[in-house]
C-alpha cells in the first residue's frame, strides 16, 4: 500500500511543536531575517505544530489593528490550516474568590 499525500495525511500524528506568539507574529510582519521562521513551519510535518487558543486570540487582536489587516488575516488562516489549536482546558477548576 502506497503512502498517502503529506496534504491528504490526517492531523493525527503527534504535536511536536508548540510556537508562541512571538514566532507566528515574526513572520506576518514579513520582517527581513524571518525568511528561515516561514521555511521551518512550511517545511514541518503535517500536524506536528500547534498554536494555543490564548496564541490565536493574541494574533487575531494584532491583525485587527495592523495596517494591512486583510493580508495578514489571510496569511494567518493560511497557517491554521496546518497548525492545530490547543485549546484551553485547565487541569484543575479555577477557583473564584
Amino acid at each position: 500500500m502506497a503512502a498517502r499525500p503529506q496534504a491528504e495525511r490526517p492531523l493525527l500524528q503527534a504535536v511536536k511543536y508548540l510556537l508562541d506568539t512571538c514566532i507566528i507574529e515574526a513572520p506576518l510582519k514579513e520582517e527581513a531575517g524571518h525568511d528561515k521562521v516561514r521555511t521551518r513551519i512550511a517545511a514541518a510535518p503535517r500536524g506536528s505544530l500547534a498554536i494555543s487558543a490564548l496564541t490565536t486570540v493574541e494574533i487575531w487582536t494584532g491583525i485587527t489593528g495592523a495596517r494591512e489587516p486583510r493580508a495578514k488575516r489571510i496569511a494567518f488562516e493560511a497557517w491554521l490550516k496546518v497548525m492545530r489549536v490547543a485549546p484551553l482546558t485547565p487541569t484543575q477548576p479555577a477557583k473564584l474568590s
